[in-house]
């Protein structure tokens, strides 16, 4: 049986495992946000062209209250 690492092998065994299980989560992370930036903008760019042809009625809010919701504050700005 191996004695346990010691020092230099301990510390480098470390980092190896601690970037081990880093890179890969920023890399997800950071899919996840290109993946959600991209649905987010087609969602934006879709609700704002169907919500000037709703009619009125077919909302159950006012349209000011829909645009509020769909505009986030960044965007209108409102900041």
């Amino acid at each position: 049986m191996d004695p346990p690492p010691t020092g230099r092998k301990r510390l480098r065994h470390a980092f190896l495992a601690g970037v081990s299980v880093t890179a890969p989560s920023a890399i997800t992370l950071a899919a996840l946000g290109v993946v959600f930036n991209a649905v987010y903008d087609h969602l934006h760019a879709f609700s704002s062209e169907i919500l000037p042809v709703l009619q009125p009625v077919t909302l159950p809010v006012g349209r000011e209250i829909a645009t509020e919701i769909d505009i986030p504050p960044s965007d209108r700005g409102d900041d």
